[in-house]
């Protein structure tokens, strides 16, 4: 740790804890460096929450609970190792939270959130801010926003004023959720992706009639609308 060379700089200000925020300002504090890490998301406040988290956790899994392959021939599996040349924090709580799922990295979401949350309040060299950045301008320099597609309103307002420009949109989607449980193993069965790896994974058969019955269904869930990032 380049103490020294901390010494005579600034501290480093992070908005957002999401995988991004949080993996920056942990490798930043093992560097040296003293880290604000500000998060508007806070415990027992469901009006600080957005769209899609549902706890105050730092890298909340929101979609799915996989980081793709460990393939050594994939793309994921070749980042994978990068990350682990790295010292990854991301990477690591993963490895410490994982769950069958064949030749994938697939995480217990919670466990895995928790654990990152644990890590980071426990760095000397970070100090967490709970608390909504509205502004740009409320941030001291040196700093990373890293708030993600599920930026907050009137921050996306001031960072489309400072770059100027038409904003980007983001699509995503939020793959359902079922309980174990549910599933009718006397029809279902379970499998590996392509033979390979271990059978992690539920085969859940239906016929056309059985899927064009299902699908409308499914299409009229609750769904968060399409919003603009820069």
């Amino acid at each position: 740790m380049n103490t020294e060379y901390s010494s005579i700089h600034a501290p480093v200000h992070v908005v957002g804890a999401g995988l991004a925020g949080s993996e920056c300002a942990y490798r930043l504090a093992e560097l040296g460096h003293k880290v604000h890490l500000y998060e508007m998301r806070q415990e027992g406040q469901n009006e600080s929450l957005t769209p899609a988290h549902k706890t105050a956790d730092f890298a909340e899994l929101v979609c799915s609970n996989s980081f793709g392959s460990f393939v050594d021939t994939s793309a994921p599996g070749q980042l994978k190792w990068e990350m682990s040349q790295l010292d990854s924090l991301i990477l690591q709580m993963g490895l410490d939270s994982r769950v069958p799922a064949g030749q994938a990295l697939s995480m217990d979401r919670v466990i895995f959130a928790r654990k990152v949350t644990q890590k980071i309040s426990q760095h000397p060299n970070i100090i967490i801010e709970r608390r909504r950045v509205k502004s740009l301008d409320d941030v001291p320099r040196p700093c990373v926003i890293a708030t993600g597609p599920l930026t907050h309103e009137s921050l996306a307002l001031s960072m489309r004023e400072h770059f100027g420009g038409d904003f980007l949109y983001f699509f995503d989607a939020i793959a359902p959720v079922i309980s174990a449980d549910s599933i009718n193993e006397d029809i279902a069965w379970k499998a590996d992706r392509w033979d390979k790896g271990s059978k992690d994974y539920y085969n859940c058969p239906l016929d056309k009639e059985q899927y064009f019955a299902w699908a409308p269904h499914e299409t009229r869930r609750h769904r968060t609308h399409g919003r603009r990032v820069l």
